[in-house]
């Protein structure tokens, strides 16, 4: 039988265990949760895998990315997220949703300058097939 030190003793020892397991539970369940990207220098790969796979993921790599480094202050990556939409009529045509988001830009299209840099992110859609054109939906 515990005395009443040693009951505690054991106690505290469990919370703590249960405590680091708890967190280390967490730090793992957040890493299966963090997206793979594709390093690419133009979004086409990126477009191609979402017609294939429903989404992609990728960030911008070369000379587009140093570019977008001056033009926006910062050398944080370049995120650029890809999913489908809508499949269209055309074999091969789909409707994609493309999302590039980048941390530390300044944003210098408001009458007033935000304080610090933020995270500023851009979701466009474009019809895209597999052949690589760009098919309209509307004259088809």
């Amino acid at each position: 039988m515990l005395s009443t030190s040693q009951g505690r003793k054991v106690g505290a020892d469990l919370r703590a265990g249960l405590l680091a397991f708890s967190v280390l539970t967490a730090f793992h369940a957040a890493d299966t949760t963090a997206i793979e990207r594709q390093k690419v220098s133009d979004v086409r790969p990126l477009l191609l895998a979402a017609l294939d796979n429903g989404e992609a993921h990728g960030v911008l790599v070369g000379e587009a990315a140093q570019w977008m480094a001056q033009v926006f202050k910062t050398m944080a990556p370049i995120e650029i997220d890809v999913r489908t939409v809508m499949t269209l009529r055309q074999p091969g045509c789909k409707r994609l949703a493309i999302t590039t988001a980048q941390d530390g830009v300044w944003d210098f299209n408001r009458t007033e300058r935000a304080a610090a840099p933020e995270r500023k992110a851009l979701t466009w859609m474009i019809n895209y097939c597999r052949d690589g054109s760009l098919f309209n939906e509307e004259t088809s």
